[in-house]
Formats: C-alpha cells, structure tokens, sequence
C-alpha cells in the first residue's frame, strides 16, 4: 500500500490502499498505522474532497475533518493520479 503524502496535515498520513480496484476515486487519512479504521476521502468529478462520514471515526478527530478536506484541496489533480496510477479503470464519484 503506497503512501503518497506525508506530512502536509500535520499529524495525519495520506495514502491509497492498493487493493481497492472498483471503488472511485479517494484516498485515506489516518494518524496511526494504516488500518481498516482509516478515513476515506472521495475525490469528486466536481473538484471538490468530502469525507465519508462513516469512516475515520477511530482515528481522525472530527474537529480536524474541515481543516482536512481544504488541505487536500491543493493536491486533488496529483492525488487523481496517484490513485489512477494504482487502478487505471476508477472513475471520480459523482455529487448527488
């Protein structure tokens, strides 16, 4: 499982599970070891990063979810093709 960023939330990791073939487009946070307790976060066709409210909550304080998504905002074209890298068929997730 490639990390692709480090360091720039802090104290959480960035990173794509490279077993995840046909899910759309996201990428985990976690401030810990990689587990299955990570956050996820979609990349959307829209530009914009959300997290999914079910994932995280182990891990992530939910103070910190916010200051996540803009922080990730910057990278959203090199973390699309991170993750495209590892599974060239996923698609961005669509609003609505």
């Amino acid at each position: 499982m490639p990390v692709r960023l480090r360091n720039i939330l802090g104290k959480y990791r960035v990173h794509i599970w490279s077993s995840e073939a046909g899910e759309p487009v996201h990428v985990h946070i976690t401030n810990t070891t990689q587990s299955q307790n990570d956050a996820k976060f979609w990349l959307y066709a829209d530009g914009t990063i959300k997290h999914e409210e079910s994932s995280g909550t182990k891990t992530i304080d939910s103070r910190d979810i916010k200051d996540i998504e803009k922080a990730l905002l910057p990278y959203f074209g090199y973390l699309h093709g991170q993750f495209i890298t590892t599974h060239p068929n996923a698609e961005l997730k669509q609003n609505g």
